[in-house]
């Protein structure tokens, strides 16, 4: 089964809320991993950059990450996942995110669910 991607967001300095430092790319585990299906105890997103925005650093300086997540692994906490390891395969700003998401998961287009992303329209709202 292939990986799934995961956004998530983390300070300038590329540390997370629950102070996990990040790497620019590679491999990063959580100290705390802990499979039961409720809030900590592991490394927390998005699946495919889809969900509450809330959860995520809105501000200026934010890391946005794109993560490579073995599926299996997953645990689904309604509306974000948690996870024990990823590898970080990008870092960047909320659109460069979720464009990288976009093209990975060959969405058509004009159709990007991904939190950042943008749907085109033509004329009246139709798509183009």
């Amino acid at each position: 089964m292939a990986n799934v991607l995961v956004l998530l967001t983390c300070d300038g300095n590329m540390v997370s809320s629950n102070g996990v430092r990040w790497p620019k790319s590679g491999y990063v585990s959580a100290p705390d991993w802990d499979p039961e299906p409720v809030c900590g105890g592991g490394l927390h997103g998005l699946l495919r950059g889809e969900g509450d925005h809330d959860l995520l650093d809105m501000r200026h300086d934010a890391n946005w990450l794109v993560c490579s997540v073995d599926p299996v692994r997953i645990v689904n906490l309604n509306g974000k996942v948690k996870f024990p390891e990823c590898e970080v395969v990008h870092v960047g700003d909320i659109k460069s995110a979720a464009n990288y998401i976009h093209s990975s998961l060959g969405y058509p287009r004009n159709y990007n669910p991904a939190v950042g992303g943008r749907a085109d329209s033509g004329e009246s709202g139709r798509s183009v």
